[in-house]
């Protein structure tokens, strides 16, 4: 595989987010996906590793939480509240991996691998999944299995891709948004 020998890349991904990216490519996040997703052998370790370290992770998430900067960051440019499913899961043992696998990978300032376009069918949120959510925000039909993917050969955090997924998270998350998919 392209990336193996560069410990930089954490993850692989299948899904990509709902938007229209900049480019024609895979582009690389320091965001991480739990959807139809890839990891090498030495990175799992090494973030089992972290997973294993509660005071690694107490510290870590003290760190994001009391630095305005950071949290707004770890939050994808304030849109998704995941510090507040960090705290549920440091407190409360939510039961959410994804959330420590982020942590890892933002701490680390790893980069993962989005598609251009998504290769998976995320069906997961018809309420039969872990956290039992009936919302379908996040998931594309896949038009067609083949779909031609080209590889990045430039290795950055691409930040026009992330704003892209922060206006579609402010968009999709925002309480008219949510009141309006429970009446409609």
């Amino acid at each position: 595989m392209k990336y193996q020998n560069d410990k930089n890349i954490l993850q692989i991904s299948g899904y990509a987010y709902p938007i229209k990216i900049y480019g024609t490519e895979g582009y690389f996040l320091n965001l991480t996906s739990c959807w139809g997703w890839g990891i090498w052998k030495n990175r799992w370790q090494d973030f089992y590793k972290f997973l294993l370290s509660k005071k690694e992770i107490q510290l870590s998430y003290k760190k994001i939480k009391s630095n305005r900067s950071l949290k707004n960051k770890f939050n994808i440019n304030n849109t998704y509240n995941y510090l507040n499913f960090l705290n549920k899961q440091i407190v409360k043992n939510f039961n959410s991996w994804g959330v420590l696998f982020y942590l890892y990978s933002f701490n680390n300032e790893k980069l993962n691998l989005f598609p251009s376009k998504s290769l998976i069918d995320n069906d997961g949120f018809d309420g039969s999944g872990l956290h039992k959510s009936k919302s379908n925000i996040f998931n594309l039909k896949i038009k067609s299995k083949k779909i031609k993917y080209k590889l990045p050969n430039k290795l950055y955090n691409n930040n026009k891709n992330l704003e892209k997924i922060s206006i579609f998270l402010k968009q999709e998350l925002s309480i008219f948004k949510k009141i309006k998919n429970i009446f409609f």
